[in-house]
């Protein structure tokens, strides 16, 4: 996939671009500031053969569902990226590593403080080789 770095992608600005790209082997780069709601959502959903995405999502200003299934289904993945945000929004990371059942690092420590509603819901669901939780410092 193409290097992705910009200030801000607006809402639904990368919805579905990769969707079922089945060979989709890599991403090198992510480097965006703002996220609008919707901007990630199932950007690589079902993307069966990506094995590497990049270290960090640098975003630290999200809006609702920004990457809501973004990596649903990418079974080959081993370990996520750094998330440091600390202010979440409804459904931000809904969903975002569901069905990695590869998954082994997640990331040390999510960093958020500040939550909302079903911000994590589901964030690893069935990631059945995850060995260990991230921090979660938000009280």
């Amino acid at each position: 996939a193409p290097d992705i770095i910009a200030d801000e992608v607006e809402s639904y600005g990368c919805i579905y671009m990769f969707n079922s790209c089945s060979n989709l082997k890599s991403i090198d780069k992510i480097d965006v500031k703002k996220v609008g709601r919707s901007g990630f959502s199932n950007m690589f959903y079902n993307c069966q053969s990506l094995v590497n995405i990049p270290s960090i999502l640098p975003a630290t200003e999200l809006a609702d569902h920004c990457y809501n299934q973004m990596f649903y289904n990418c079974y080959l993945l081993t370990q996520v990226p750094e998330l440091p945000a600390t202010e979440l929004y409804d459904h931000c990371y809904d969903s975002m590593f569901y069905n990695c059942i590869n998954l082994v690092k997640a990331p040390t420590e999510l960093p958020a403080t500040t939550l909302k509603p079903y911000c994590y819901w589901r964030m690893f669901y069935n990631c059945s080789s995850l060995v260990r939780a991230p921090y979660l410092p938000a009280s």
